[in-house]
């Protein structure tokens, strides 16, 4: 809300002006240092004894705990309508700044800026530095600035017009928007993750990207927007405290991702984050500019190292660590080119001041990558796992899909056959006569079908007992099934001492001749069990015909099962039926 008043405030002040109009002050300025912090306006004004420096194309002046007084013209022959203007000094993290207008030697107004002025007591409530200048700044020559600054100093001085202060601000908040959007999105999605799996991996990014963010909302100035009214708050030496944890979360959550075993790499990583450790319990006490050197020294050191361990596991044939090689080497790219940029070694623009932003977006989205592809290996993972826990029946102890893949080729085979006779059972022949009916149908082929049934079975059960009967259904198995030549035929026991065959693509004529083989093995064969020889003979039933839409498994079965019955009233025959027609025996 303070922030929508803000802007309001802005609007309020606004004029119909013509948009898109400043005046940059910067490069014809001059600066002096004060380093004893003594310097007064009347003494800027009046001494000529200083020793004036005049700006070069960047005002950059790097860490400085000096004040700086600045000097800039304001030309008399700019476009900017001279009834207003807002000024505005492109670092919001400057601590103290006393701007004043001046008239040659003649101070004309002045006003305090920076994060050391409490937010209810700025003209435009915003965590920027702007000044809606006042009617005088029309006859004044001079903009005379104080600055004192504990951190990195670097800033423009601009004069806008209000149109043009709105379309700049309000795109720099299109920007923030943006950033803060997408780092939000991942580090809620990134939560919820941990929550749901509770693996240590999720916690330590997501507290990576909380302090990542929290940094970068330091250094935007949002801590001074919304609390400095409460208490005083240097948001520059803040941020020191988010890189250093956001360093720390960085290791852990590498280490744990990658899984690192090494002893002396393990040692090496410990060490940088009790180095980190030190770093902030220095900038706790201290809150000077050796901590902030140490901390951007190390956080380089730290990317430099994480790069080299995820290229080497990368390369190594960890998959899983391509994603964070690239995600630390766009951040050992970017943090030069920001820290550089803070330095004033290289030259500051939307780029390179918004390096570590650039970087930092990027590295967030490729580990999210990395996060994405590890769930995908997992998920992979869990799945192979359990297809092999099925294969196996529950086996505890499996590693290997090939071995589980035959322990359920095992398992399925169990399931379709016979314990006794080893033939394929009843439910295997219900579903494969269901395919064999349709595939028939489809290529207007013929389909056989035998019912078979061993005579005077009871009366073998009942004089030999059950073992001599199971002896028999086993010999009868072995016969039945060497007489069924092709691979397509099926042999199975239906139940009892009742067997069946299916043979897929064969006439009338051909299934005859089947069957007839199979009744003459079982007449001709002597069995003998314990010392007692049995007759067995078999009746069986035949049907053959062209598949049709009408006709159901059931129907074939019925069908055979009647030729069959008409085989049964003189025993060890084979009797068959088409579709229709009254069952009769072979003539074979």
């Amino acid at each position: 809300m303070r922030l929508l008043l803000g802007i309001l405030s802005l609007l309020l002040l606004s004029l119909p002006v013509q948009a898109n109009e400043e005046l940059v002050l910067t490069p014809q300025g001059e600066y002096v240092y004060d380093t004893n912090h003594e310097l007064s306006i009347d003494d800027i004004l009046r001494r000529q004894d200083l020793h004036w420096i005049q700006i070069q194309k960047e005002f950059s002046l790097g860490l400085i705990y000096d004040t700086v007084w600045v000097r800039l013209p304001i030309p008399k022959d700019q476009s900017l309508p001279r009834d207003e203007g807002i000024l505005y000094l492109s670092n919001h993290l400057i601590n103290d700044a006393w701007v004043y207008l001046v008239d040659g030697s003649q101070l004309l107004s002045g006003v305090h800026l920076g994060d050391h002025v409490q937010m209810s007591k700025k003209q435009i409530k915003l965590s920027d530095i702007y000044w809606q200048l006042p009617k005088e700044w029309t006859q004044a020559s001079h903009l005379i600035v104080r600055i004192r600054s504990d951190s990195f100093f670097h800033s423009e001085f601009v004069i806008k017009s209000v149109p043009k202060a709105m379309t700049d601000l309000s795109g720099r908040f299109w920007l923030l928007g943006m950033f803060y959007g997408a780092i939000s999105i991942m580090f809620i999605y990134n939560l919820f993750v941990y929550l749901q799996v509770r693996d240590e991996r999720y916690l330590y990014y997501t507290g990576y990207v909380c302090c990542v963010g929290f940094f970068h909302a330091a250094m935007d100035g949002l801590p001074y927007y919304y609390l400095s009214d409460i208490y005083e708050l240097q948001v520059d030496r803040i941020s020191v405290h988010f890189v250093v944890l956001a360093n720390i979360f960085g290791i852990l959550f590498v280490t744990k991702f990658l899984a690192v075993r090494d002893k002396l790499l393990l040692r090496a990583l410990r060490t940088l984050i009790y180095t980190f450790i030190v770093a902030f319990v220095i900038e706790t006490i201290e809150q000077g500019h050796i901590s902030t050197i140490y901390a951007m020294v190390l956080t380089v050191v730290t990317a430099l190292s994480i790069t080299y361990i995820t290229i080497h596991s990368w390369l190594a044939g960890n998959r899983q660590a391509r994603y964070l090689a690239l995600a630390w080497i766009v951040l050992v790219i970017s943090t030069p080119i920001y820290s550089l940029a803070l330095t004033g070694f290289i030259p500051q623009n939307i780029y390179t001041l918004n390096s570590v932003r650039i970087g930092v977006t990027l590295e967030l989205a490729l580990l999210s990558f990395s996060l994405a592809y590890r769930i995908s290996v997992l998920r992979q993972e869990r799945l192979d796992l359990q297809r092999r826990l099925n294969k196996e029946l529950g086996s505890l102890v499996a590693e290997r899909t090939a071995e589980l893949e035959t322990a359920n080729a095992k398992l399925q085979e169990l399931s379709e056959t016979d314990s006794l006779t080893q033939l394929k059972n009843r439910a295997y022949f219900n579903e494969t006569i269901e395919d064999e009916i349709a595939r028939a149908a489809r290529n207007g082929s013929e389909l056989s079908l035998l019912l078979m049934d061993l005579d005077h079975f009871k009366k073998i059960n009942d004089e030999l007992g059950h073992n001599a009967g199971d002896y028999c259904l086993k010999e009868f198995a072995n016969l039945f099934q060497e007489k069924l030549t092709r691979t397509t035929d099926v042999a199975c026991r239906y139940g009892g001492e009742e067997f069946i065959a299916l043979l897929p693509e064969t006439e009338l004529e051909g299934a005859l001749q089947v069957a007839e083989k199979i009744r003459s093995s079982v007449e001709k064969n002597n069995l003998e069990f314990e010392g007692t020889k049995i007759a067995l003979t078999v009746s069986i039933g035949v049907i053959s015909a062209k598949a049709n839409q009408k006709w159901r498994p059931v129907d074939w079965v019925d069908a055979a099962d009647k030729a069959l019955y008409f085989a049964k009233t003189e025993r060890n025959k084979v009797a068959f039926s088409s579709q229709g027609n009254e069952p009769e025996f072979a003539s074979l």
